[in-house]
């Protein structure tokens, strides 16, 4: 499968680069800054992720698009909101299906126990306002979209070497590593099962 990663210079960007390279898929990194790849693809495009345009030319041919963009520290507000919806249009334009967008179970309380609902979330959630909203924001967006969509939502990413499994069931999962988000990631992509759902995992 031939795959554009849109922020492939992030760090789930690049461990999902990583895993999906060890699946033999090519991948085409989407960066504003061809400088900051710090890993091997099969084409780099630079395109800066809030234009549609300049979208659409870069993941011309693709077959499916993960989008790894977050709202981080130094990004602006409604970063995550504002490339999603170019990344719905310029796939429009492109003719392609298949969007994976990474967002966070930290906005969302469905499926929680309850002391994630309604003691550790809430505190969060109070924290982190302003970039849970353009995350819960960009989520209702894909999926009121009529693309093929999968979105995962992990907890608190960490480093380190992965652990070889997670759960889709993560009713107590506060974190999990990058390398088994890239793995829950990859096999939300190349799996049926997971078009038009929302995939909460955890280690």
């Amino acid at each position: 499968m031939r795959i554009a990663v849109i922020g492939a210079t992030g760090r789930t960007g690049l461990a999902f680069v990583e895993e999906a390279h060890r699946r033999g898929h090519e991948i085409v990194a989407v960066v504003r800054n061809p400088d900051r790849l710090s890993i091997r693809v099969e084409r780099v495009e630079r395109a800066d992720a809030r234009s549609a345009v300049e979208l659409a030319a870069a993941i011309h041919g693709v077959d499916a698009v993960v989008f790894c963009v977050g709202p981080g520290p130094d990004a602006p507000h409604g970063i995550v909101t504002e490339a999603i919806t170019s990344t719905i249009e310029a796939m429009h334009t492109a003719g392609i299906a298949r969007l994976l967008m990474i967002t966070a179970t930290g906005p969302f309380t469905d499926g929680d126990a309850p002391l994630l609902r309604y003691v550790l979330k809430p505190l969060v959630q109070r924290i982190l306002r302003a970039p849970f909203a353009d995350l819960a924001a960009a989520d209702a967006i894909v999926q009121a979209s009529d693309l093929d969509w999968s979105i995962v939502r992990p907890p608190q990413l960490a480093d380190g070497p992965s652990k070889g499994s997670y759960r889709t069931d993560p009713r107590w999962g506060l974190r999990i590593t990058r390398a088994d988000l890239a793995i829950a990631m990859a096999d939300a992509l190349e799996g049926e099962t997971a078009v038009s759902r929302v995939v909460s995992v955890a280690n």
